[in-house]
């Protein structure tokens, strides 16, 4: 996932700089109050390690102060600190600025930064060595032992090692066992601050420019497939933040997806079962002879597959082609047409470029009304070609049942009296995690309704 995010990035930076921006992430402030306040807020969908709920929730109650608040949020928001509890202690102690009464003095330089908690790994190799005397290769060795979760015999050794190398530094017995059981118990989660710290630096660049050029990263994200969710959130996401989402049109949209100031374009390429051939030949066509008149000039430039028309037609990929006609009308005259086209093709040698023809089928004279597509049935072709509804929220053709069923937004669930509320969504993540204790945990992150206008909230279950 940190690939397609660093894809993400560069995509974002480009699209900034084709709108003449001179974006450079190695020069961003580490304190931009924009970003600051975005991750306070917990707006973070679509930024790198930032996304799930709880994390989001992190952010609300810690509201980072710089670059290494969001270290140590991601650190945090592991296992090991949340089972432990280590996580309510270090934002109790963040919000204060308080350090605690270290047991000896040895700890107070090394854990102050995190006040107290032992976040990192490093921090843990420096308090063994300090307080027992261990080199910092054996050190790493007892980390490594102790992640492994080693039975009762092996932990009552590595024990008394540990509490033999204090004493031998002058340490009391009980203070020495005092401190073992802390250390041991969270051994083997803390991050490498190495590794914590460029996942930081990459998450509080993709919080920067979602501060600044949200439709731009937005984009990225979807393009490069490098969130956390599926790209409908994203898609919400952009529409909570008004931005819109256009779809594909044959004479304007490249293969990807552009960000054209704040609207977000879908490319070609995010058409399922389109080939990448096909959007080749469409954009080669483009540049050789310009744009397209009409569905026949299309059909005649470009050797489309009756699928691959059938579905440009149905997401309105060629509505400003169509010479008036319905999209219905269209994928009729698509289905006259074709056979004919393939035919003379095969017959010049399978060129792309076929002269128009002069005797292609008219639609019948006696053609019956075709009705337009309903909006619910338009959401289910977006969602069969782009995996997503682009046009408009996928509850919106159940507003009906929602108010009947009284569903009620987000917004206000906190003040719902009583052990139940209905609420309306959909899954948007559902996976299964095995917990320390060997049983499992299921973690169900849905969208639903957050205000009534069909602004959208992730919210996640355990």
């Amino acid at each position: 996932m940190r690939k397609r995010y660093v894809s993400a990035l560069s995509a974002t930076v480009a699209r900034v700089r084709q709108r003449g921006y001179p974006l450079d992430l190695d020069t961003i402030p580490f304190d931009d109050p924009a970003t600051l306040a975005l991750l306070g807020a917990g707006g973070t969908l679509g930024c790198f390690q930032l996304e799930s709920p709880g994390m989001r929730a992190l952010l609300r109650i810690m509201r980072p102060r710089s670059l290494d608040d969001v270290i140590a949020a991601i650190s945090l928001f592991r296992p090991g600190p949340i089972e432990g509890a280590l996580k309510d202690v270090f934002l109790a102690r963040l919000r204060t600025g308080r350090q605690p009464d270290y047991p000896h003095p040895a700890m107070a330089a090394i854990l102050a930064e995190t006040y107290g908690v032992v976040l990192f790994q490093e921090q843990f190799l420096r308090l063994v060595h300090e307080l027992a005397g261990y080199s910092l290769g054996e050190a790493e060795r007892l980390r490594r032992r102790l992640s492994k979760s080693p039975g009762p015999d092996e932990r009552a050794a590595l024990r008394a090692a540990f509490v033999a190398g204090a004493i031998g530094r002058d340490i009391a017995q009980p203070l020495a066992e005092q401190l073992w059981e802390p250390l041991a118990a969270n051994a083997g989660f803390g991050f490498c601050t190495a590794h914590a710290a460029s996942y930081g630096v990459v998450a509080y660049r993709t919080a920067y420019c979602k501060a600044h050029y949200p439709a731009e990263l937005l984009a990225a994200v979807l393009d490069n497939q490098a969130g956390f969710y599926p790209a409908q959130a994203y898609v919400e996401e952009a529409r909570r933040l008004g931005i819109a989402v256009h779809g594909p049109e044959v004479n304007s949209s490249a293969a990807g997806t552009q960000a054209p100031g704040q609207e977000i374009a879908l490319g070609l390429g995010a058409v399922q079962g389109l080939r990448q051939t096909a959007v080749a030949a469409l954009l080669a066509a483009r540049r050789a002879e310009g744009p397209f008149s009409s569905l026949a000039d299309l059909l005649t430039r470009v050797p489309l597959r009756q699928a691959e028309v059938t579905t440009l037609v149905q997401v309105g990929a060629l509505d400003r082609i169509a010479g008036g006609h319905s999209r219905l009308a269209l994928l009729w005259q698509a289905r006259l047409w074709l056979p004919v086209l393939e035919r003379e093709r095969a017959g010049a040698g399978g060129q792309g470029r076929l002269p128009l023809p002069t005797d292609l089928p008219a639609l019948p004279a006696a053609m019956p009304t075709l009705r337009p597509y309903s909006p619910a049935e338009e959401l289910d072709l977006e969602r069969a070609a782009f995996g997503f509804t682009r046009s408009a929220n996928p509850l919106l053709p159940y507003a009906a049942a929602l108010t009947h069923f009284g569903a009620v937004p987000a917004r206000d669930l906190a003040a719902q009296p009583g052990p139940s509320v209905v609420v309306a969504g959909w899954p948007v993540v559902v996976r299964r995690h095995r917990t320390r204790q060997g049983g499992w945990m299921l973690f169900w992150a849905s969208s639903i309704n957050r205000t009534k206008n069909n602004v959208k909230q992730l919210h996640q279950c355990n």
